[in-house]
């Protein structure tokens, strides 16, 4: 483009500097008219004359200056089509993220549901009333947050956590107390301000205690 732009540039300052010593070509020319305008026919013949010149200067000058808006106009087209070019794309790709994000919910909520009242199935099955309503309890509390933070595209680091520990915490009764777990969290970082997708965190802890753990 810029390219472009540069040659455009140079046939327009050729273009005028041809006119230009056209114009100036003219003018003695001109001025010769004019004097023997003044000799022959007097004042009115003379003014004439001077039209024409002002006439010719304006015609060279009204040509240059258009085809400089031409230019200028080609330029900023191209700019604005480059820029809507790129919100389309960035806009495209927020929402494919979003779809897949979508679809890991999608795909990770009947899973975990499922483990999680298998595991107080089991509980009741051995009569261990204690355990089950611990889990009951814990249970109810994560499936409100899930259900509260899967309707939202994103959710406070806070809440993200709570839902972790929540988690956690019945991973923990499923198998026994059969790992340990801490939580860090940066004291400079404010949980209630950060803000991040919904319920991405989790599966990753899934996976490192299925997969990693046990």
């Amino acid at each position: 483009m810029k390219h472009v732009l540069f040659i455009l540039w140079c046939c327009l300052a050729a273009v005028v500097h041809v006119q230009s010593g056209k114009a100036a070509l003219n003018i003695p020319r001109l001025a010769n008219e004019v004097s023997m305008a003044q000799q022959n026919n007097g004042i009115s013949t003379w003014g004439e004359s001077t039209s024409r010149v002002y006439e010719g200067v304006s015609r060279y000058g009204g040509g240059a200056l258009v085809l400089t808006l031409c230019v200028c106009g080609v330029f900023f087209y191209r700019g604005y089509r480059k820029r809507k070019e790129q919100l389309l794309q960035a806009e495209f790709q927020r929402q494919v993220a979003q779809v897949e994000m979508q679809a890991l919910r999608a795909q990770m909520n009947p899973h975990f549901i499922f483990n999680c009242l298998n595991s107080i199935n089991s509980s009741i099955i051995r009569s261990d009333s204690i355990t089950a309503t611990g889990y009951l309890t814990k249970f109810s509390k994560l499936i409100r947050l899930m259900l509260d933070n899967s309707a939202a595209q994103a959710t406070t680091l806070d809440s993200e956590l709570q839902l972790l520990r929540l988690y956690i915490e019945m991973e923990l009764l499923r198998y026994d107390d059969h790992f340990s777990w801490e939580m860090e969290i940066d004291k400079g970082l404010d949980v209630e301000l950060v803000e991040i997708p919904s319920m991405i965190i989790q599966p990753y802890v899934e996976n490192a205690i299925w997969h990693g753990l046990m």
